[in-house]
């Protein structure tokens, strides 16, 4: 039954997302692309993705190094949100440097509340 649940809490937020929209088809018109850096709509889809990919990169690191390299508990953790923050961070220097982006301490907020659910769901398991 654990597995039943810790599939769906996986796979149906990723299937939730990966629904195509109308604002994903006109990513890439450039003015489309200015509009959308320039709202930052803290509840949006991109923020959801945010919350998932950290959910997911945290809880998985965290039981790897837990189950597949013998790391107590608090280490293989420590080492899941270190590495998950550090790609959240890296990805956000990242799109400061592109003309058509910029760095969003929303999609930050967004990656801590992923993070967050990842280390509840760590403990839990």
């Amino acid at each position: 039954m654990k597995y039943r649940i810790a599939f769906f809490l996986v796979v149906f937020p990723i299937l939730l997302l990966a629904q195509k929209t109308d604002k994903q088809d006109n990513a890439f018109d450039l003015s489309r692309r200015i509009e959308i850096v320039n709202k930052d709509n803290w509840f949006g889809l991109d923020k959801a993705r945010h919350v998932v990919a950290s959910f997911l990169l945290t809880g998985c690191t965290s039981w790897v190094a837990k189950y597949k390299y013998n790391l107590d508990s608090e280490k293989s953790v420590l080492l899941g949100v270190t590495f998950t923050m550090s790609l959240g961070v890296g990805k956000e220097l990242w799109d400061s440097r592109s003309p058509r982006n910029r760095f969003s301490w929303a999609d930050i907020a967004a990656d801590l509340v992923g993070i967050f659910l990842g280390v509840l769901f760590i403990s839990w398991w």
